[in-house]
């Protein structure tokens, strides 16, 4: 299970070099019409096209016009205009990546999986590796907020983010575009699209990304920030018959830092890792940082991540109203870290670990529609093989090797979803998803081969009624789900034989909303309200062991909690170049159970946006 951590740049001007496009189609981005309208969005948060106003999720659509418009790099801007959702740091490999919460649910543990699933080109990503990358050659991105599990491969107890790329197409178009700033930042982003004949079609994208470093480290003389990103991504599209239609694409992206640009504010003497590597008397406040400058790592602080992702998707058309696809991926990352956690240059704290996983997934998904009934219906499964080695703790003079472990995760599901008409204006939805989830570990030094399975059932239930031509409201109570695991520490009791298997956690989540249009689309405004019930957290955790006189520090589950919430999002096209976009909300969480025994919990969050842009 990879733990993921925060990237935040420090630029204070860029400057945009150059931006070519050619082609009749290349990169264009669409002018408001005369008649001065909201541009109507499409999703398929439902596994079909539909319009955003008619679709009874709380999601948030973005399209490429809205990502120039906003200027948006990477997933990680998404938080900017997005209602409830959080990108943060997590502790753990660098800071090259980050963790994503929505409505107050995320990942603050050290053996948890995800709770938001990202899906780029409809593959789970267990890595999270594209929330820090650049959003290369994109074609939208829509944020579900919510349990996601009876349309999708993997089950999401929190939402999900779904990206997608420009696929080829028998159009020759392409763009270039540049950019140089201070602190030694460039970057360059392009794409060509090459149609071959009638019927195959190649897109070849890539991206790198330079930024300097920009906080000094004088212990060793260097800038704390660099960064480094490469991602290069090819795809064919062929179309032997107008039914059939294969997707294949190959993609690869690396990340590296040199180094966590972080400051320290506060030296605690009585700090107990300074103790115990007998540093605690040379902790004073010398080690302060004066403003992008601090004293300095002993050890090497850096973050390398590697990925290559190999994906076939086969579509075939029975019909117009019947749809079957088949996708294929195998995804391989790969993390390299080295830590000085104490940040300081004395011998106090250091971590390293290297960590490689792979995972290879299939997908089978049937759609289909009558005049009154929609449904889709699908099987998943995915192995995935987590690799732990050459990691190490170094405390004070002492040097801790860990032992090396692999951790494997084999799961299937079937999953079904279908939307009923009773009336033109009233309709159910009623979904249902089966999971078994299978997890072993194995660490041949320590001598521990647990073994454990999960099996959940997720239902969703909804009512949607459309009011008027431009008004639709929906009702809905999903339940989603997040895997367990294991947690293992040499220093739990006896009794435990150096592993904890914790459980997995469960939410319902009942919501209510409001897509609304008014003024002859020229404002709209999607109001939202929630209730969840989180069961069983996951969270850091102390087990005392009196024989030996030790905490062992664990994941595990350890409480409940209840959150409750609004979301807001409107967009008002003032005149045809002036659009005031919005997103707000607010969001009341507490604990209905907490042990005593957890760490670093945190759970109410408020959060409000207002922003508007002038369209060009």
């Amino acid at each position: 299970m990879l733990s993921i951590k925060n990237a935040n740049g420090h630029l204070h001007y860029g400057v945009a070099l150059a931006c070519l496009a050619f082609g009749a189609e290349a990169n264009a981005q669409t002018p408001p019409v005369s008649g001065q309208e909201l541009e109507e969005v499409v999703v398929t948060a439902q596994r079909v096209e539909t319009s955003l106003q008619e679709t009874p999720l709380a999601v948030t659509a973005i399209t490429p016009g809205m990502l120039a418009r906003q200027g948006t790099e990477n997933l990680i801007d998404l938080q900017a205009f997005t209602p409830s959702l959080e990108i943060n740091a997590r502790p753990g490999q660098g800071s090259a990546l980050a963790g994503l919460a929505i409505r107050g649910m995320g990942v603050n543990t050290t053996d948890s999986n995800a709770t938001v699933g990202i899906y780029v080109d409809d593959v789970y990503d267990p890595s999270n590796f594209g929330t820090a990358m650049g959003l290369l050659d994109v074609q939208g991105i829509e944020v579900l907020r919510g349990p996601q599990g009876t349309l999708f491969g993997r089950n999401s107890i929190a939402g999900a983010v779904l990206y997608n790329t420009v696929k080829p197409s028998q159009t020759f178009d392409g763009f270039l575009e540049g950019t140089v700033g201070n602190e030694n930042r460039y970057e360059v982003q392009g794409a060509v699209n090459v149609p071959f004949g009638n019927d195959v079609a190649i897109r070849l994208s890539g991206a790198f990304k330079d930024i300097g470093g920009y906080v000094h480290d004088d212990y060793n003389d260097l800038e704390l920030g660099q960064q480094q990103n490469r991602l290069l991504r090819a795809q064919v599209r062929w179309t032997p018959t107008s039914q059939l239609t294969v997707d294949l694409k190959a993609d690869y992206g690396s990340m590296n830092n040199n180094g966590r640009p972080a400051e320290i504010g506060y030296v605690n003497p009585n700090a107990q890792f300074a103790f115990f590597s007998g540093q605690s008397q040379f902790l004073n406040n010398s080690l302060l940082s004066q403003p992008y400058e601090v004293a300095g790592y002993n050890s090497p602080d850096y973050f390398k991540s590697y990925q290559a992702t190999y994906e076939s998707v086969v579509t075939y058309q029975f019909s117009d109203d019947i749809n079957l696809k088949w996708i294929n991926a195998y995804v391989d990352n790969r993390n390299r870290e080295l830590s000085d956690y104490d940040m300081t240059p004395l011998p106090i704290l250091s971590v390293a670990g290297q960590v490689d996983d792979r995972v290879w997934s299939e997908e089978l998904r049937l759609s289909g529609k009558t005049k009154r009934w929609s449904w889709t219906a699908g099987a998943y499964y995915a192995h995935q093989t987590s690799d732990t080695f050459g990691s190490y703790i170094v405390l004070g003079p002492n040097l801790v090797p860990s032992d090396d472990t692999t951790e494997r995760v084999r799961s299937m599901s079937l999953y079904a979803q279908s939307t009923f008409n009773f009336t033109d204006q009233l309709a159910a939805v009623t979904g249902l998803r089966y999971t078994v989830d299978r997890l072993a570990y194995i660490d041949d030094t320590a001598d521990l081969t647990p073994t454990v399975t999960f099996h959940d059932s997720s239902p969703r239930l909804g009512l949607n009624y459309q009011l008027t031509q431009d008004m639709m409201a929906y009702i809905s109570a999903a339940r989603g789900f997040r895997d367990g695991g294991f947690s293992v520490n040499s220093m739990l009791p006896a009794s435990y034989h150096g592993v904890l298997t914790f459980q997995p956690d469960t939410a319902w989540t009942y919501e209510a909303g409001m897509r609304m249009e008014f003024l002859d689309h020229e404002l709209r405004v999607n109001p939202t309200v929630f209730w969840t019930d989180w069961k069983n957290m996951q969270f850091n955790y102390l087990v005392p062991n009196p024989a030996e006189q030790e905490v062992a520090a664990v994941t595990n589950n350890a409480g409940d909690s209840r959150i409750k919430g609004l979301e807001i999002e409107s967009q008002w096209l003032a005149t045809e170049r002036l659009l005031f976009t919005g997103a707000f909300s607010l969001l009341d969480g507490h604990y209905t159970r907490i042990s005593p025994l957890t760490l670093f919990t945190r759970l109410v969050s408020e959060r409000c946006s207002l922003a508007f842009r002038v369209l060009s």
